[in-house]
């Protein structure tokens, strides 16, 4: 490797890392989406964050397509801290209220019970991580006009 080439890859990746360093604004409107549509059912796959920063707090919308079709429920105990460049989020999503008490009694229906989410949060994406299953995925920020793909 030439010396220009090791100067180009450096200055890549200290671009990339100053990026994603970048810490999340204190106000305004985030949208992080990794919503598909299944092509047989037509349903949504995937998940959405939404999230709203005021002067008044934090409100954060948290849908999910994997137990039948979309459904967004506001989470609670949303909590957004910052230490150096990383800005992590961690939040409780309930369950659908829809669910009985013999759901939310079964070990295995992970989904009838509130669930915590906790990861790091960016202007660019999120990744979280989900109590009891561990790594759950990263979300890029989409645009509002977001057209999501068909699932692969």
């Amino acid at each position: 490797m030439t010396t220009r080439t090791l100067f180009l890859a450096a200055a890549i990746c200290a671009i990339t890392l100053a990026a994603n360093a970048a810490p999340l604004p204190l106000y305004g409107n985030f949208f992080y989406s990794t919503e598909c549509w299944q092509e047989q059912s037509g349903d949504a796959g995937g998940n959405t964050l939404t999230l709203t920063r005021t002067p008044k707090g934090d409100k954060l919308i948290y849908g999910s397509g994997e137990d039948g079709p979309m459904t967004g429920r506001t989470a609670h105990d949303v909590r957004i801290t910052s230490r150096g460049s990383v800005t992590r989020i961690s939040f409780v999503v309930p369950p659908d209220p829809d669910y009985t008490d013999a759901d939310r009694a079964a070990p295995d229906n992970f989904f009838a019970r509130p669930r915590i989410l906790r990861g790091t949060i960016s202007p660019t994406s999120v990744r979280l991580m989900m109590n009891g299953i561990g790594k759950y995925g990263v979300m890029p920020r989409r645009k509002p006009n977001y057209k999501p793909p068909m699932c692969r």
